[in-house]
Order: C-alpha cells, then structure tokens, then sequence
C-alpha cells in the first residue's frame, strides 16, 4: 500500500475519533442538562459519577455540574468541597470569574460568611487580588450586613456606565436595607430597575 493511502487512512481515523468524541460529549451536555432542568439532583450525581462521563467532560465543566448537583439536593458540605476543589482547577480568567460568581452565589444563598471569605482568601493565593477585593465587599455587603461602602458606591454612580450603575445601584439598595432605610433602598432599586 503506498504510503499515501495510509496517510489518507490515518487522518480519517484521527476525524472519525475527533467527531464521535464531540458527539459523545453533545449527548453527555445534553443528558446532564436534561436532568439538571427536571430538577433531578440524585440522577444528575449519579449521571456524573459515571466513568465515561468523568473521563469525557473537561474536568471544570464537570465540577460545575456536580456543585449544581449539590446544590439542587441542598448539600451544602458536599458543594463547599466542590468549590474547594475547582479552585485548584479554574483556569485564569473566564473560568476563575464564572467559579467566583457561582461560590459567592451559593455562600450568599446559605448565609455561610465563614466560608465565603475562606474562598475568597484561597482565590486570592491564586494571584487574584483585584477579583478578590471586588468580592469580600460583595460578601460583607450582602452576608455580613455592612453599609460601609454607601458613600464610595453613590459616588461612583455619576462616572459609571448603565450596567454598572444598574450593580451599584443594586448594592447600595441592600446596604440602605442592612441600615434599616427601607424607604431609601426602595429607591435605589426603582433606579436600578430603570437603567
């Protein structure tokens, strides 16, 4: 056989693999979303747990899913430990950013101060000092009941563009509310509401 043909026959070897392992990924995204939607928590852990599914899914995108899994059981241990792990994981970034939303997300649903500046401190061992800062006044605004920031925030707004304004607004709604002023923090969410 000239080397040619076995050339040829290689490359479509190496396309066929590529193509079915993109096809097997579509159907494990699709079946964990599938069941992630149905609200299924213990079909979507065991779903992941499976050995080809562990194997296939980048390791990232398979932590989010079992944090997700997690979270719709309400375990709020077992999704500490999955956060706790996609830190070592979460590449610079985009994926370090989406971790940072999706941590401080769960550690404000649960209350958990503790473990939300513990997350925050880990993250910033990563080298994310600027993301880190951003978040622990997020943490003590919306957990710790701090109004520390109000007058920085509403400063801030006269220079700040519509979607940060919207932000800003929304964070000094809930640093009115953790003062008492229901009135003002009415306020600043109508104004959030408007940008």
């Amino acid at each position: 056989m000239p080397s040619q043909n076995v050339v040829v026959i290689v490359v479509l070897i190496v396309l066929g693999v590529i193509a079915a392992h993109l096809a097997l990924l579509r159907h494990i995204n699709s079946r964990a979303t599938h069941l992630y939607q149905q609200r299924d928590a213990s079909e979507l852990a065991s779903y992941l747990e499976k050995g080809y599914v562990r194997r296939l899914m980048p390791a990232y995108n398979h932590g989010c899913l079992v944090l997700a899994a997690h979270e719709l059981s309400g375990d709020a241990t077992g999704a500490k430990k999955v956060i706790d792990s996609l830190v070592d994981i979460a590449a610079p970034g985009a994926q370090r950013n989406d971790l940072a939303s999706r941590a401080v997300n769960h550690y404000v649903s649960t209350g958990d101060s503790t473990g939300a500046h513990r997350f925050v401190n880990r993250l910033r061992t990563k080298g994310e000092a600027a993301l880190c800062d951003e978040l622990d006044r997020l943490i003590e605004i919306e957990i710790d009941g701090s109004d520390k920031y109000l007058d920085e925030m509403t400063s801030a707004l006269e220079a700040a563009d519509s979607p940060t304004k919207k932000r800003l607004y929304a964070l000094i709604a809930k640093q009115y509310e953790n003062r008492g002023d229901i009135g003002k923090a009415k306020q600043a969410r109508d104004a959030a509401r408007a940008c």
